[in-house]
């Protein structure tokens, strides 16, 4: 089944009948499975909410213009050396390497290498090979010691970071822009990087959400959720990409 009216969208976002699909199981400590089993993202009820506090405690830590600064910093450096794909060459490893460090983490090489692995199938959990659990395990190694929750949601702030804020960046390269901010809004709400959202109804049928046309009917944009569930790293996400964006411009890319 698939909703695609915005006032519908957002009416389920609201409900709490309407629940994330669960990750079932019992994984081993440091494994693709075993980091979506403690994410919140991927649960419900108490556990997302002391999950979810771990998340929120890490980004209150994190001044988004720092962020922004730190982007555009890292990318600079990065254009400079003329790579052959410039956008490709910061899109994913720049908001890694900053939110990394932001995490504490100093082996920023390492983890620059094992976040793309993992995150590659964090959302989808299929295809687990071998190599995206050893790359949760080594991004395990590299954040500072915690339980299994507060190691896996601090992790879980690279994971969800990695792809859609890069994808975010990508897609907003590709417009005509007069400034970061007006093209990351259009991008936002046009070509979200994430498209769709899954719920499980209270018939536990599943359910898609079409995030892409819903955007297009209403306001605001639905691309960073809504309801009880919104994203808590959304003005981290935005200002990280602005900074990659102001980078581009300034070096007469896009």
């Amino acid at each position: 089944m698939e909703i695609r009216a915005h006032a519908d969208i957002t009416a389920v976002l609201s409900d709490d009948r309407y629940a994330v699909p669960p990750v079932p199981g019992h994984a081993a400590r440091g494994t693709l499975q075993w980091l979506r089993q403690n994410v919140c993202r991927f649960s419900e009820g108490e556990d997302h909410d002391r999950r979810l506090a771990i998340v929120t405690k890490e980004l209150a830590q994190m001044d988004p213009a720092a962020l922004r600064q730190g982007a555009y910093e890292r990318a600079t450096t990065i254009l400079k050396t003329s790579p052959q794909d410039p956008v490709a060459a910061v899109a994913r490893p720049v908001p890694t390497a900053v939110l990394g460090r932001a995490l504490g983490v100093t082996d920023l090489d390492a983890l620059i290498k094992a976040v793309p692995i993992a995150a590659a199938v964090y959302l989808t959990g299929t295809d687990q090979p071998q190599t995206a659990d050893r790359a949760v395990s080594t991004l395990v190694d590299l954040l500072s010691p915690g339980s299994d929750e507060e190691s896996a949601n601090r992790l879980a702030i690279l994971m969800q970071s990695c792809e859609a804020t890069a994808t975010l960046i990508t897609k907003a390269a590709t417009r005509t822009f007069v400034d970061s901010e007006s093209i990351i809004t259009d991008t936002l709400r046009f070509d979200p990087p994430v498209p769709a959202l899954r719920r499980l109804d209270p018939n536990g049928t599943l359910v898609t959400l079409d995030i892409k046309t819903a955007n297009l009917e209403g306001f605001p944009h639905l691309t960073f959720g809504a309801g009880r569930r919104p994203c808590p790293g959304a003005d981290h996400a935005v200002q990280l990409a602005a900074g990659v964006l102001d980078a581009l411009r300034a070096e007469g890319i896009h």
